[in-house]
Formats: structure tokens, sequence, C-alpha cells
């Protein structure tokens, strides 16, 4: 996952990059959280579905904050900063 600067939206600035498993996987941020999901059977197959949640308060620094076990995440959406939707397939 990298994190980019686009104030200058010609000249976006990376940031941080946070490393986890190579994997197809969607991200959705606020502003201390970034969600992203983790799914196998599909053309990345590495076996893992989950929720992580990496704290960005500090952009410079993403930290792991915890994750869930999922059975089959699809996606995932915000809803302002109350709601997190995740879809199981």
């Amino acid at each position: 996952m990298h994190i980019f600067n686009i104030d200058d939206r010609l000249k976006p600035l990376k940031l941080s990059t946070y490393q986890h498993i190579f994997s197809c996987d969607p991200v959705v941020a606020d502003d201390k959280y970034a969600y992203v999901t983790l799914r196998s059977g599909n053309s990345c197959f590495r076996g893992v579905n989950r929720l992580d949640i990496i704290d960005i308060s500090d952009l410079t620094n993403p930290k792991f904050a915890t994750s869930m076990n999922m059975s089959n995440p699809y996606g995932l959406a915000l809803d302002g900063i109350i709601y997190l939707f995740v879809i199981e397939g």
C-alpha cells in the first residue's frame, strides 16, 4: 500500500509504503486508519481472507493495528466516519 500527498495533483509526492503479503486488495481510508481486505480465490492465489486495519495517523509511518479473519471478502467502503462496509463473497 503506497501513501501519496496529492496537494499538487500534477506532482504526487510519495510519503510511505506499507508492505503486507502480496494480494489483490482494495483499500479505503479515513483520517486515522486504512482498511485493506485480502482475499484468496482469485488470480492472486495467496490463501488469506482477512481485513487488515493500518494506523495511518502518521502518514510517513503507517503501522499495523489489527486484523480480522473473514470467509471471502470482496470489497469495502466507508460511509463517513461511522461505518465500514465489507462485502463477503
